[in-house]
């Protein structure tokens, strides 16, 4: 008899939801993994977010403790990796807080990371190389100042900076043409002439010592340095009526009495040098604006008003003011300027011929920097003060200057 064969039931209950279902399963899987990915991503994309908006906020807090002196806390607050967006400005305040602390190494290892961002950036070159400089290796000071001179071929500073280590390790040959390319690039570029010339007479050159002085002390005749060193050579080389001459021209203006040019002149001619007649006193007026010295000056025969400042080392014009008046940069010249809170910056320069009171600085190097909301218009800085003898009347609220007529 026929008989009709039952199918044979499984007693796996999951058996037949395996046979239809398995692919089922493996997309589960897929899905489950997808979307732990996803949460992961969503919490690391979270956890980023927040980082950099604490990294930023570091950030403000440690340029305003800069700006206040607290290096210690500015340093603790750069911490970690900034974003991109401000990496760069991120890292130039940690290497500037890093450099007026002398942390040498640390300095060295920040600069890296800004060239690591911008290679072919010339301030991050340059800063790595006064880092290295700082540490004594003159191998890679070289070598990222040459690569900020190649990237900026206009800013004379990184030019003068490196024939200055060539200067100091005797490889004058290097210096010279360093020194040389920075007179033809900014002939008012003092330091480059008297540093040339120095050159000349370390190596007993002194056909070409000698017309480098001539050149400085014509060029600068305001300058106690350049017209004493011309006297110097001269009296060197024998020739005491040249030598006179120059020590008399040094005594007239040095007004500070920095040399001893008075006393070789006596040495010389046995005669006491007479004081010149030439030498007044002016008193100029100044105010007080937020607790800063400001006075009346003129910059190429325009009128403005520039803040005294004994402990800058250069004389700065702002930009506004400059633009007012005509006042351009010398062929699109760039030099480095330190700024008050320990930074340097790049910005262009200018030759110019200031006037304080009755004095005249002529062939003047003004930095002209960007800082239109600045309430004065420069800074007279101590490259010019120092060509003075001055005091503060702060009874009358004048500078008294001595100087020559």
């Amino acid at each position: 008899m026929d008989m009709k064969q039952t199918p044979i039931q499984s007693s796996n209950p999951f058996a037949r939801r395996e046979k239809t279902s398995g692919l089922n399963v493996k997309q589960s899987v897929i899905i489950a993994c997808a979307v732990s990915i996803l949460i992961v991503s969503v919490l690391s994309g979270f956890y980023i977010v927040n980082n950099n908006k604490k990294i930023k906020a570091n950030y403000v807090a440690a340029q305003e403790a800069f700006r206040n002196g607290d290096l210690q806390k500015a340093e603790a607050l750069l911490e970690g990796n900034p974003p991109r967006n401000i990496a760069k400005d991120y890292y130039n305040l940690k290497y500037n807080v890093q450099i007026n602390q002398n942390k040498v190494s640390a300095s060295i290892e920040t600069a890296l990371k800004l060239v690591k961002i911008q290679p072919k950036d010339a301030f991050s070159n340059y800063l790595a190389g006064l880092a290295y400089n700082n540490d004594g290796d003159k191998v890679n000071t070289e070598k990222y100042l040459l690569k900020a001179i190649k990237y900026e071929p206009g800013n004379v500073d990184y030019k003068m900076f490196l024939a200055n280590l060539y200067d100091k390790s005797e490889r004058y040959e290097d210096a010279l043409a360093l020194y040389k390319a920075v007179i033809k690039q900014d002939a008012s570029y003092e330091v480059a002439w008297a540093g040339a010339a120095n050159i000349y007479e370390n190596i007993e050159d002194y056909e070409n010592a000698l017309k480098y002085r001539k050149e400085a002390a014509a060029k600068f005749s305001d300058n106690v340095h350049d017209l004493y060193k011309l006297a110097e050579l001269y009296n060197k080389l024998g020739k005491t009526d040249l030598a006179v001459k120059y020590y008399a021209q040094t005594a007239r203006i040095d007004i500070n009495d920095s040399t001893d040019a008075k006393s070789k002149y006596q040495e010389i001619t046995g005669k006491p040098y007479q004081i010149s007649e030439d030498v007044e006193s002016t008193g100029i007026p100044f105010e007080m604006r937020k607790g800063l010295m400001v006075v009346k000056a003129w910059a190429n025969g325009y009128s403005g008003d520039f803040m005294i400042d004994t402990g800058a080392n250069s004389t700065v014009i702002y930009s506004k003011f400059a633009k007012a008046n005509g006042i351009a940069p010398s062929k699109n010249i760039r030099g480095i300027i330190q700024v008050a809170d320990g930074s340097k910056t790049v910005v262009p320069v200018a030759e110019v011929s200031l006037k304080l009171g009755r004095s005249v600085f002529n062939k003047t190097r003004a930095f002209i920097v960007n800082d239109d909301k600045f309430f004065v218009d420069g800074i007279i800085g101590n490259d010019t003060l120092s060509k003075t003898d001055f005091y503060i009347d702060k009874e009358n609220n004048k500078i008294i200057i001595k100087s020559v007529k």
